[in-house]
């Protein structure tokens, strides 16, 4: 599933030139996004129908995505409240808004699966994304004080009009030598990938804290 989610970590609404890139730099995968999700200042764009990408929003105000899927998920459902809660047909999202109510922060330690995930948090103003420990579905991205960019896809990251395409010269030496022992290194200087069985937390300020 390729998606691109832009945040403004100031809370301003993200611009429409940060979507029109993400839309024309990826039409080697489709030629416009078939989902747009948008609350300010939070904006997904998704370039695949699939069930494998589900995003909701809690009454609590959080607002959970997940692309991927989750494992054991009727015993996931059962601990977390059953039909009662969730209804007939809740999607990952649904069950990941709800272990993240839970567990908070530490609730991917509690989730198996094949998934990347995001949880963004207006009430404290940050975002969290994470990866399972496995690492079959890829997530990279980006920020500066401004703005953050998270992708399953590295293309959903270099073609923001922010991110310079200077290449990683040393990363790129150990693809070649056939010795890759970097874990958050791209092709490109700016960009990030982040290791599977981790998360990170972007606050309004500072760097990602990476755990």
């Amino acid at each position: 599933m390729t998606f691109v989610l832009h945040w403004r970590r100031d809370g301003a609404p993200v611009a429409p030139r940060a979507g029109g890139p993400a839309v024309h730099g990826l039409t080697g995968l489709r030629d416009e996004p078939v989902t747009r999700w948008t609350r300010v200042p939070l904006s997904v764009l998704a370039f695949e129908h699939s069930p494998s990408l589900s995003i909701t929003e809690s009454p609590a105000c959080f607002v959970a995505l997940l692309a991927g899927r989750l494992d054991d998920f009727s015993n996931l459902v059962s601990r977390l409240g059953g039909a009662s809660r969730f209804g007939d047909a809740p999607t990952d999202a649904d069950v990941l808004a709800a272990a993240y109510e839970r567990w908070g922060e530490q609730c991917f330690e509690r989730l198996i699966g094949d998934f990347a995930a995001a949880i963004w948090e207006p009430r404290e103003q940050f975002l969290l994304f994470a990866r399972d420990v496995v690492g079959i579905a890829p997530l990279h991205y980006w920020s500066d004080s401004h703005m953050v960019v998270l992708t399953g896809h590295l293309g959903g990251v270099m073609v923001h009009p922010l991110v310079s395409t200077e290449p990683d010269e040393g990363y790129i030496a150990e693809i070649l030598a056939d010795d890759d022992h970097s874990r958050h290194e791209t092709l490109y200087q700016e960009a990030w990938r982040l290791v599977a069985g981790h998360a990170a937390r972007v606050d309004a300020s500072g760097p990602p804290r990476i755990r």
